[in-house]
């Protein structure tokens, strides 16, 4: 009788227990939208399970091996059971395929990560799923999208990068006009990206189409490459200078022994990179993990490493450029950028390509 009560005390206290704790296939969330919402308790075992059975995650961005290759590393690190695959292409390149793709109701990708001016033509579309993430505790108000359709993943500035063994430190130009002087006059390029256009609209804030035209004479050279490909050319000293060129690239080659530096020259630039989870992500699981490290302390630790500014309140940036302007938050970014960009090519030329 004893071990019969003895039994049957065991069976009720498993089934009490049980009952108490949270099921997994009950409370597990179903749906994309759930999946990227979801904040339970057992969230980081949720997302690795389902993550497990997804197996990959397909990444677009202009995410290069230069920029966001050792946060990737430490992702695979991480999770070694999601096949990480990648399509890198500048923001202009990233948003058209992400566009057709979507537009054909072919949906393959899971998160995009790019330049803020490349996100808004993509939400305007309704190709963002919002999400939360436990890092956005840690985030800036500013760093998180209103309806959380993107997070911020770094920020880095645009302004003059240069060869210091092809410009001596007491010819490094001051101001925007300094590009103006003769000892320039074919020693400067810029890129056929997306930097491009934003250069010339941060430039308009202080000069004109005039000052545009007149830098025009110095020769400048519009090469059909990215920003990471011009600032090799400058560190090369196959390009001597130009005021296109992203601090976070000059700080990387220098960390290595390159002779290159950079300086704001008059507006500057800010580049602002984010991710987002498509809506019909088919493997959500995986990609909100792929968010989640990439906004983790230590995952932005990496970032801020390859001198990069990270959007966590845990990790200020030191010595911001004080004229920084963030053009891509005014609502009129996109109509701008084509502005911008039709008035770089006409005064400057159509990008070569770089032989």
């Amino acid at each position: 009788m004893a071990s019969y009560k003895h039994s049957l005390l065991s069976g009720l206290l498993i089934a009490g227990v049980a009952a108490a704790l949270p099921s997994l296939s009950v409370a597990a969330p179903k749906t994309i939208k759930e999946v990227a919402n979801y904040m339970g308790a057992d969230r980081q075992a949720v997302m690795e399970a389902g993550a497990k059975k997804e197996g990959t995650v397909l990444v677009y961005g202009s995410l290069t091996q230069g920029t966001a290759g050792p946060v990737f590393a430490g992702f695979v690190k991480k999770y070694p059971f999601i096949r990480l695959q990648k399509k890198v292409g500048d923001s202009i390149t990233t948003v058209r395929q992400a566009v057709e793709e979507f537009r054909a109701q072919h949906y393959i990708v899971d998160v995009v990560g790019t330049s803020l001016g490349g996100m808004l033509p993509l939400r305007e579309l309704g190709f963002f799923m919002p999400y939360r993430t436990p890092e956005h505790a840690a985030m800036r108000p500013e760093a998180i999208e209103p309806n959380r359709l993107w997070t911020m993943d770094f920020q880095s500035f645009v302004s003059l990068g240069y060869n210091t063994k092809e410009v001596s430190e007491k010819d490094v130009p001051k101001t925007l006009d300094d590009l103006l002087d003769p000892k320039w006059k074919g020693k400067m390029a810029f890129p056929k990206s997306s930097t491009f256009p934003n250069w010339v609209g941060a430039t308009l804030h202080e000069k004109d189409e005039k000052c545009l035209r007149k830098l025009a004479k110095q020769n400048i050279r519009v090469y059909k490459i990215g920003g990471r490909a011009l600032s090799n050319l400058v560190v090369s000293g196959e390009v001597s200078l130009s005021p296109t060129i992203f601090n976070s690239h000059m700080y990387k080659s220098a960390s290595k022994g390159a002779s290159v530096s950079w300086r704001p020259l008059g507006p500057v630039h800010t580049n602002t990179s984010t991710m987002g989870l498509a809506k019909h992500a088919p493997h959500p699981h995986a990609g909100m993990l792929l968010i989640d490290y990439f906004m983790s302390k230590e995952g932005q630790s990496i970032r801020k490493k390859l001198g990069y500014a990270s959007g966590r309140k845990d990790l200020p940036l030191s010595n911001p450029p004080k004229n920084a302007i963030d053009q891509a938050i005014s609502p009129t970014y996109s109509k701008d950028f084509i502005k911008w960009r039709k008035l770089a090519f006409s005064i400057f030329g159509k990008p070569q390509p770089k032989k």
